[in-house]
């Protein structure tokens, strides 16, 4: 019996059944399902601080409950936000946290504070003349 660790990816489950049942399959031609949800195209998305930190330790601790509540605050960023929801919701699927955490520190720009403007944290750094 072969053993598969998540996250199992489709090519493994293919090269199993393939291997111990004899059949060959006919494969879209294309990219493949890890490329598309396992990368992130575009510029990052702009989240605010504690979103970032709570989606890196959901993801950390394998928490899909946190996760389903990040993907709710996601929603409220606006498109971009909604299409990284729906990238972290395809990777949840097959259990790959490894994968979010990729996709996280690729397409998500943490901003500082809890969703307050940028320009007043970086005017309050300036050092001093």
């Amino acid at each position: 019996m072969d053993f598969l660790p998540k996250p199992i990816s489709a090519e493994q489950i293919y090269s199993c059944l393939a291997l111990h049942l004899g059949v060959e399959f006919e494969r879209a031609r294309g990219a493949s399902e890890e490329t598309v949800w396992g990368s992130w195209a575009g510029p990052p998305v702009r989240i605010p601080g504690d979103l970032y930190a709570q989606l890196t330790t959901a993801a950390e601790l394998h928490s899909t409950t946190a996760l389903k509540r990040c993907q709710q605050q996601l929603r409220l960023l606006g498109p971009d936000g909604q299409r990284l929801g729906q990238h972290i919701r395809h990777l949840m699927r097959s259990y790959d946290m490894e994968g979010i955490l990729r996709l996280i520190e690729a397409a998500a720009l943490p901003s500082r504070g809890t969703g307050q403007s940028d320009h007043a944290f970086a005017t309050a750094e300036e050092p001093a003349s």
